[in-house]
């Protein structure tokens, strides 16, 4: 984590609950709000998951974090590697 760029942006990513369904497109949306963030601040992005975040969102978020030009860490809680 000492080699990201700062400002480090840091997110939680949940998932479903009875008042909120994190749908494809709002963690899409969401993503790509993070990415230009962190471009226009020249910073970097550090997320976590958490035990209600579905493989599916996790999945797109990280698909859509390599694919950008930003630096970021993933913390997959789910993840058994």
């Amino acid at each position: 984590l000492e080699s990201l760029p700062k400002p480090i942006i840091t997110c939680l990513l949940g998932g479903k609950t009875k008042n909120c369904n994190l749908t494809k497109h709002k963690i899409r949306q969401f993503i790509a709000t993070l990415i230009h963030l962190t471009k226009q601040n020249n910073g970097s992005l550090l997320f976590s998951s958490s035990r209600r975040t579905s493989q599916e969102v996790t999945y797109i978020a990280k698909k859509l974090l390599a694919s950008s030009d930003i630096d970021y860490h993933f913390y997959d809680i789910n993840s058994s590697t």
